[in-house]
């Protein structure tokens, strides 16, 4: 019988056999084919899971015309946008220039013809999934008639610890300041550290020494610093928090919608997120972000959930979740902003403007809460019109200064598609799950809260990636979204699973699932992280505690690091800059060119660092070099020293024969 009903459900649900099979071929040989190490497969095989099985939960006349509508819109929009995105990147005419290289003529035809296959296969697919599975599968943001499992303190607390050692694991594995590794390598990182290290040594931030990065990024820096001076030790600590916190209100969020299968989910979305191409090598912004974002996503879910307006602490602890993230990296803010709208229109319709504006003083004041540490240090220290130029002038009129003329707005968006594209074909397995999850929360939630979602995506695209650079690590923040992936898979497995288990054997069950999770992400995250090479090298290996050796030989030594970002010289060799301009950033400072060619030119430093480029300076003499790969490429970094130190290095006796200058 029940083969039977299947059978009926896979006829009944045809088109979505082939056009599931034909999406991801189409991907396969577009965007995802760029993945690193076959990981296209994998949602191929969840593709080829989701034909087999999920058919039977779908059913076209349980869909209202309501839902027909919208869905299509939204089906139709998803397909214009990818197709247009994956022909206007070029990846298209890339691969079929690799196909038919005789053939020019046939390539941009072929590429159209790719292109709207693409978007046909898309929006096809997009709309049954849309259309059938949550009306089937009455999984829809809320789940209707199915009260908020809120857990007794208890659980929470094993919850916690669960999150905690899942994030262990995970970034134990993932980020390259844990312990299993030498050295974080990644210049941002060291910078961060550098100038926290500067801060907590009595440097005046901004002024002393530059970066153009928010306050609050190098408070938190120079107290990993305190714990350890010279190793990440401290900033690994920072993230397992950081790590252990954003999972803890994913599963909040999990069990608010009472989904299934929470200690399985978590694994996985952790390995996923930290074993991404954006995580990069650890210690980002955005990493440190993604606790704030879901945390302010608690909030605003759990009273939408609960049919009420969000509560005046409730505002305020968004507040003081958005004015963190503005102390840190201001244009992370727009994720608020998108946060804050729907919740603050409810306000307004339900409880009037009154409310509304409490709500609205609650917010400024969680706001000015962490502002007036930032306001008070540099205020007591004269250096307001430094925190002025640096962090807010600088960013947005320098930073993203290239010269070019002002983009059109055709333009702009076709950049902004061109990079939401890059962002998911290089993070297939956070960013598809976790678009498709925004995309089912518009079509699927209730009247008067389905933007929600949308609206926190949408700000945060536009305020992350209108300036005119765009690194990997930006889309970092973009993860927290594949937390609703993770819902959405917790509520359609209840939805399935639905026979009651006596409690022993469902604790049993629970554990072994938990301990199986952990061990998939673990192997996930380990072959799919792209820093785990690092582990192999030892720090006497690498050219920064090579370095540092020969520069603690001098007496209270002082070091430049001269033409490009920090390469963790400073930190190997436990150095607080004696330059402001400590190393050369990504913004375009005359004055940061002109004082590091003078520093040198003056032989202000005992050392000087480079790197690929040999310095071309009578008063310094190299004393070492060495080699190391960074990014996928192979650098030679050079050690000069000063004549003035050179007779103390020489009686030191760190220098080899082939090291004598």
């Amino acid at each position: 019988m029940k083969n039977r009903r299947i059978l009926e459900n896979l006829k009944s649900n045809w088109p979505f056999l082939p056009l599931a099979a034909v999406t991801m071929a189409l991907c396969a040989y577009g965007s995802l084919k760029t993945v690193a190490k076959g990981l296209w497969a994998v949602p191929a095989v969840l593709a080829v899971v989701a034909v087999l099985f999920l058919p039977r939960l779908f059913s076209w006349r349980d869909a209202s015309k309501t839902v027909k509508q919208r869905c299509a819109l939204l089906s139709a929009a998803v397909s214009v946008l990818a197709g247009w995105d994956l022909y206007m990147r070029g990846t298209i005419a890339v691969s079929f220039a690799r196909a038919f290289p005789e053939n020019t003529e046939l390539q941009k035809p072929f590429s159209v013809l790719f292109a709207v296959l693409l978007g046909a296969a898309m929006f096809f697919t997009v709309f049954l999934l849309s259309v059938h599975c949550p009306n089937r599968c009455k999984c829809q943001f809320p789940a209707p008639s199915v009260p908020a499992e809120l857990p007794r303190k208890k659980e929470e607390i094993f919850l916690l610890l669960y999150c905690a050692l899942t994030a262990c694991i995970i970034l134990t594995l993932c980020t390259k300041s844990s312990v299993l590794y030498p050295f974080n390598d990644w210049v941002d990182a060291n910078c961060f550290f550098t100038v926290g290290k500067s801060v907590a040594n009595g440097k005046v931030l901004y002024r002393d020494i530059y970066e153009q990065k928010g306050p609050w990024l190098y408070f938190l820096h120079a107290a990993c610093y305190r714990l350890s001076e010279t190793t990440f030790f401290g900033v690994y600590l920072m993230e397992l928090l950081a790590g252990a916190v954003f999972l803890f209100f994913a599963a909040k969020l999990m069990r608010l919608y009472r989904a299934k299968g929470v200690y399985v989910l978590l694994p996985l979305l952790a390995a996923v997120v930290y074993a991404s191409d954006a995580f990069c090598h650890g210690d980002s912004v955005e990493e440190l972000c993604l606790p704030m974002f879901a945390a302010g996503l608690y909030i605003a879910e759990r009273a939408f959930f609960e049919k009420r307006t969000v509560t005046l602490r409730g505002w305020l602890m968004m507040g003081v979740l958005g004015g963190l993230v503005f102390w840190m990296k201001f244009n992370l803010a727009g994720f608020f902003v998108g946060l804050a709208l729907v919740p603050l229109w409810r306000t307004l319709r339900q409880d009037g403007v009154k409310t509304l504006v409490k709500s609205v003083l609650c917010i400024l004041t969680g706001v000015l809460l962490p502002t007036i540490p930032v306001v008070v240090y540099f205020g007591s220290v004269d250096a307001l019109q430094d925190l002025w130029e640096a962090y807010f002038y600088n960013n947005l009129f320098v930073y993203a200064d290239n010269g070019d003329e002002t983009l059109t707005a055709a333009a702009f968006f076709q950049r902004l598609f061109s990079r939401i594209g890059h962002n998911v074909s290089k993070n297939v397995l956070y960013a598809v799950p976790g678009f498709a999850a925004v995309f089912w929360y518009t079509a699927t939630a209730e009247k008067g809260r389905r933007a929600h979602l949308l609206l926190c995506a949408l700000f945060t695209v536009v305020f992350v990636y209108s300036g005119e650079v765009a690194y990997p690590y930006y889309s970092l923040a973009f993860a927290v979204f594949a937390v609703f992936a993770a819902v959405a898979l917790g509520v359609c497995a209840r939805c399935i699973f639905r026979n009651p288990v006596k409690q022993p054997v469902k604790r049993i069950f629970t554990v072994v699932s938990a301990v199986f999770a952990l061990c998939v992400a673990s192997v996930l995250a380990f072959c799919t992280s792209e820093n785990v090479y690092l582990m192999g090298y030892t720090r006497e290996a690498l050219p920064q505690y090579r370095f540092a050796k020969i520069i603690n030989s001098v007496e209270n030594p002082t070091l430049l690091n001269y033409g490009f970002l920090d390469g963790g010289f400073y930190t190997a060799a436990d150095i607080v800059p004696s330059e402001r301009y400590f190393c050369r950033l990504n913004i375009r400072l005359s004055e940061m060119y002109l004082e590091q060619s003078m520093a040198v030119y003056h032989q202000k430093t005992d050392f000087v660092v480079t790197r690929s480029k040999p310095l071309k300076n009578e008063k310094y003499v190299c004393v070492d070099t060495a080699t190391m790969r960074f990014e996928g490429a192979d650098y030679t970094y050079y050690l000069y020293a000063a004549e003035r130190v050179l007779p103390e290095l020489a009686a030191s006796g760190v220098l080899t024969e082939t090291e004598q200058p």
